[in-house]
């Protein structure tokens, strides 16, 4: 892809602030020792502000499924 954003289409640099980072489209933190997530149709280039918005989405939509399990476990105790 040649260091162009998945996302918006930003063409990236090699080096510098606006350098191209490598993205799993399917979280890592997913991936329960699986090593298909470090296979290429697991992986994206995205240009820094993209990757940083998609990852902070991600842990948004993480925590609000942790809070939602607690409070569903806190119901289920009384």
């Amino acid at each position: 892809d040649k260091g162009v954003c998945n996302h918006c289409g930003h063409q990236c640099s090699r080096k510098g602030k606006d350098v191209w980072h490598l993205d799993h489209k399917r979280p890592l933190i997913e991936s329960n020792g699986d090593l298909d997530f470090w296979k290429l149709p697991n992986l994206q280039t995205l240009c820094q502000p993209c990757h940083f918005k998609k990852t902070g989405a991600e842990a948004t939509e993480r925590a609000a499924v942790r809070k939602k399990a607690k409070i569903k476990g806190d119901d289920e105790s009384l």
